[in-house]
C-alpha cells in the first residue's frame, strides 16, 4: 500500500512541471496580448508587460514569447520614433522566428522591417521586406495582414512615381478589407487613396475618400486615427471650400479633443494651428490669439521632448565614444608592457640557451594570443562605435524627417492664408502671420543645424589635405557677410599658414565663427582678424572679433550644444559652438576662447599639424 502510494506521489510530480510550463506560457501569451493592446495607448506600460512576458518565456525557454515580445518592444521604439532601436528589436524577433518557424511571426517581421526602411527613404528594400510579407500572409490566409501588406506596396509604388501599380495594390487591399469588414483597415486604405488623389492633383476626389475613411474610423475605438481622419478632411475643406463652414471647426475641435484623450501630441499640436487658421479665415482674432497661444505650448512640449530625446542620445554617444577611447587606451597600454616583457625575453633567451628557448616560446605564445584577443577588442570597439555614430544619424535624420513635416505643413497654411485672406487681415493679423512663418523657420534651422552636428562625422576622409587658408576664409566670409547682411564688412588676414585638414569640415568651422562674430557686432561695418602660426607641432588660429563679448563664467558653456546666452536680442539655435568644437575635436584639437564683455572674442583654434 505504501509504496503504490508513493509511486502516486512520484507520477504527480512528474506531470506537474510540464503543467507549470504550460500555466507559464499562457501567462507568456497573456503579457504580450496585453503589451499589444496597450503599444499605442500607454507605451511604458506596452513596454514593461513585454519585459515581463520575454523575461519568464527566457526562464521557461518559450522562444516564440521571446520572440513576440521583442516585436512589441520594437513597435513600442517606433512609437516613440527610436526607428533604429525599432529595427533592432525587429531583427532579433526575426532570427528567433526564423529559427522556430514561426511563419505567422514571420509576416509580421517582414512588415515592420519594411516600415522601417520605408521611414528611412529606402524604398528597394522596403519593398524587398513587404514582398516577403505579402507571400506569406497570403499562405496563411491572414486577411488582416495581408491587407496592410497591400496597402505598403502601394505606398512604395506611390513613392517610386508607379502611380497605376499603386492604385492597383490599394483597390485589393480596400476589397479585401471590405469582405472582412474591419473598419481600421478600411479607414487606413481609404486614407492612401486619399494622397494618392492629392499627388494627381485631384483634390475633390482625395476629400471624399478621406471623408470615408472618417466615417469608417469612427466605428472602430482608435482615437488617434478618427482624429488624423478629421483633420486631414479640414484640410481638404480649406483647399477645396472659400469660406469657412461650422463643420469644419467642429471637425478641429473634435480632432483636439480626441487628439488629447489618445495623448498624442502631434496631433494636438496640429489640431490647435487648424483652429488657429480657420479663426483667422473667420476674421475672428481673438480665437486666433487664443488657439495660436495653445498652439504654441503644445509646440514647445512637442520641441521639448524632441530636444531631450536629440540630447539624451548625442550625450549617451559621447559618453560611449569616451569609454570606448579611455578603453583602446588601456589595451594599448597592456599592448605595450606585453612588448617589452617579450623584449626581456628575448634578451633572456640569447643568454640561458636552448632550455629557457621553450620556456620563452610557451611565453610568447601567451603574449600573442593576449595581443590577437587585443587586435579583436579593438576591432569590436570601433565596430560598435561606428554602429553607435550611424545610429545616431539615423536618430537625427529621423527626427528631422518627421519634425519637418508638421513644420511645412505650418508654412504651406500660412502662406494659403496670406494669399486668400492677406487683404483682409489688419495689423494685428498681419502680425501673428508673421510670427507663425517666422516660427516655421526657426524650427526648421533648429532641425537643419542637429543634423549637421550628428552627421559631422560621416563627413571626415580617411587622408587630409594641404590647405591655402587665404582663399577659404575670404571665401566663407564674403558668403556669411552677404548673409548678415553687411556686405561692407572687412577680413583682416595677417600671417597665415598652409594646414593640413579636412576642407569640407574646415569650411563650415569658418562659417560658423564669422557667422558669430558679424551677428554679434553691431557696427555697420565690423572687422574680423584672422591669423595663423605655427607652434611648436600644432598650428594655432586666432579669430579675432569686436562684438559684445562673453562674461567669463559662460566661455566654456558656450560649446555645448543647446546653449544661448542672448535669446531675446539675437536669432540663433544654439548648435553653431557645438559644431565647431566637434569639428576642432574630429581633427584632434582643441578650441577656446578669450573675451572682454563690450570689446570682443578671440577663438582660438589649435590643430596638429601633421
Amino acid at each position: 500500500m505504501l509504496f503504490l502510494f508513493l509511486q502516486l506521489q512520484f507520477t504527480v510530480a512528474a506531470q506537474s512541471k510540464p503543467m507549470a510550463k504550460v500555466l507559464d506560457s499562457i501567462l507568456v501569451e497573456r503579457y504580450n496580448e496585453e503589451a499589444w493592446r496597450f503599444k499605442n495607448t500607454a507605451i511604458d506600460t506596452a513596454r514593461q508587460r513585454a519585459l515581463m512576458a520575454i523575461e519568464l518565456a527566457t526562464q521557461i525557454e518559450f522562444p516564440r514569447g521571446v520572440a513576440d515580445g521583442l516585436h512589441i518592444l520594437g513597435m513600442v521604439q517606433w512609437s516613440r520614433g527610436d526607428r533604429a532601436g525599432a529595427l533592432d528589436y525587429y531583427l532579433q524577433a526575426l532570427v528567433i522566428r526564423r529559427a522556430i518557424t514561426d511563419s505567422l511571426g514571420l509576416g509580421r517581421s517582414f512588415n515592420n522591417i519594411g516600415n522601417v526602411y520605408f521611414a528611412q527613404e529606402n524604398y528597394d528594400s522596403a519593398q524587398v521586406y513587404y514582398l516577403q510579407g505579402r507571400d506569406i500572409r497570403s499562405k496563411l490566409l491572414d486577411i488582416q495582414g495581408l491587407v496592410y501588406s497591400l496597402s505598403n506596396l502601394g505606398d512604395v509604388a506611390l513613392k517610386m512615381d508607379d502611380v497605376s501599380k499603386a492604385k492597383q495594390y490599394y483597390d485589393q487591399s480596400e476589397q479585401l478589407a471590405r469582405r472582412e469588414n474591419f473598419v481600421t483597415a478600411i479607414a487606413h486604405v481609404k486614407g492612401r487613396l486619399g494622397k494618392l488623389s492629392l499627388q494627381l492633383d485631384d483634390q475633390a476626389t482625395a476629400q471624399k475618400h478621406w471623408e470615408e475613411a472618417l466615417s469608417f474610423a469612427e466605428q472602430s475605438t482608435d482615437r488617434r486615427l478618427i482624429a488624423s481622419c478629421l483633420q486631414e478632411v479640414v484640410r481638404l475643406m480649406m483647399l477645396n471650400q472659400e469660406e469657412v463652414l461650422p463643420l469644419q471647426e467642429d471637425y478641429a475641435r473634435r480632432s483636439l479633443e480626441l487628439a488629447a484623450a489618445a495623448g498624442a501630441l502631434d496631433l494636438q499640436t496640429e489640431a490647435a494651428m487648424l483652429l488657429a487658421q480657420l479663426s483667422a479665415l473667420k476674421g475672428d482674432f481673438k480665437q486666433v490669439y487664443y488657439y495660436q497661444a495653445h498652439y504654441r505650448q503644445l509646440a514647445e512640449a512637442l520641441v521639448e521632448k524632441s530636444k531631450n530625446d536629440a540630447i539624451t542620445a548625442i550625450q549617451e554617444s559621447y559618453t560611449f565614444e569616451r569609454q570606448a577611447e579611455e578603453e583602446l587606451a588601456a589595451e594599448k597600454r597592456l599592448g605595450q608592457q606585453l612588448s617589452e616583457r617579450n623584449n626581456r625575453l628575448l634578451f633572456g633567451l640569447l643568454l640561458s640557451g636552448i632550455l629557457l628557448a621553450l620556456v620563452l616560446a610557451g611565453s610568447l605564445f601567451r603574449a600573442y594570443r593576449k595581443q590577437f584577443a587585443f587586435s579583436n577588442t579593438l576591432e569590436v570597439k570601433n565596430k560598435e562605435l561606428a554602429a553607435r555614430y550611424a545610429d545616431l544619424r539615423e536618430f537625427a535624420k529621423i527626427a528631422s524627417h518627421d519634425l519637418k513635416e508638421p513644420v511645412r505643413n505650418i508654412g504651406a497654411f500660412a502662406n494659403l492664408l496670406q494669399r486668400k485672406q492677406g487683404d483682409l487681415l489688419n495689423k494685428e493679423g498681419q502680425e501673428y502671420l508673421a510670427f507663425i512663418l517666422g516660427g516655421a523657420r526657426k524650427m526648421n534651422d533648429l532641425l537643419g543645424d542637429l543634423q549637421l552636428f550628428t552627421d559631422l562625422a560621416s563627413r571626415v576622409k580617411s587622408t587630409t589635405q594641404s590647405i591655402d587658408l587665404k582663399p577659404l576664409l575670404e571665401e566663407v566670409f564674403k558668403k556669411q557677410a552677404e548673409e548678415q547682411g553687411k556686405p561692407a564688412a572687412k577680413l583682416i588676414i595677417h600671417q597665415l599658414q598652409r594646414i593640413k585638414g579636412h576642407p569640407e569640415l574646415l569650411s563650415i568651422l569658418f562659417e560658423q565663427l564669422f557667422q558669430n562674430a558679424l551677428k554679434f557686432d553691431k557696427a555697420e561695418a565690423p572687422e574680423v582678424d584672422v591669423s595663423c602660426q605655427l607652434s611648436g607641432k600644432s598650428y594655432q588660429l586666432q579669430i579675432k572679433d569686436r562684438g559684445v563679448g562673453i562674461e567669463k563664467e559662460y566661455q566654456k558653456q558656450i560649446f555645448d550644444i543647446f546653449q544661448r546666452l542672448d535669446k531675446q536680442h539675437f536669432e540663433g539655435t544654439g548648435i553653431g559652438l557645438a559644431i565647431c568644437r566637434r569639428i576642432v575635436e574630429l581633427h584632434q584639437g582643441k578650441i577656446w576662447l578669450e573675451s572682454t564683455p563690450g570689446q570682443g572674442s578671440t577663438f582660438f583654434v589649435e590643430l596638429p599639424a601633421w
